[in-house]
């Protein structure tokens, strides 16, 4: 457990380092309070994924080949995690609408993967998520 703390703690410097000295260009972005809106820096593709509040909540089990369920996913609604822009240009930025749970950035870049799940699949970059709030549960109000 010291060690996962650890490796937090140097990550979350290295992270903040990287933003200021701007040496991540390539995959970097960031969330001002000032604009409420995510800025990223890449030469790419660039588009800000999401859930929207009061997104599609219906989902269904994932079938095997004899039909029968399996318990490790489930197929769920477009609504969950869609794409809720793409920005072209050096600069792109998401502002917030504010009706958002979450918004992360995903960069893809034009490089080809050096280990492909897929032939021509290009690298790719996620920021963590942007949680602006909460959805609610069953039986309690927002």
């Amino acid at each position: 457990m010291a060690i996962l703390v650890l490796v937090g703690m140097l990550l979350t410097g290295h992270v903040r380092f990287a933003w200021r000295t701007r040496r991540n260009k390539s995959a970097t972005c960031h969330f001002s309070m000032a604009t409420m809106a995510i800025t990223c820096w890449a030469r790419t593709s660039k588009q800000f994924i999401g859930t929207r509040k009061g997104f599609d909540r219906a989902s269904e089990p994932v079938l095997d080949k004899k039909g029968e369920p399996l318990t490790v996913t489930r197929r769920y609604s477009k609504h969950i995690g869609e794409v809720l822009a793409e920005v072209k240009g050096t600069n792109p930025g998401y502002p917030l609408k504010g009706d958002e749970i979450y918004v992360r950035a995903r960069i893809t870049s034009s490089k080809l993967k050096a280990n492909p799940y897929v032939k021509g699949e290009f690298e790719r970059a996620w920021t963590q998520p942007l949680v602006t709030g909460r959805t609610a549960t069953a039986g309690v109000a927002e």
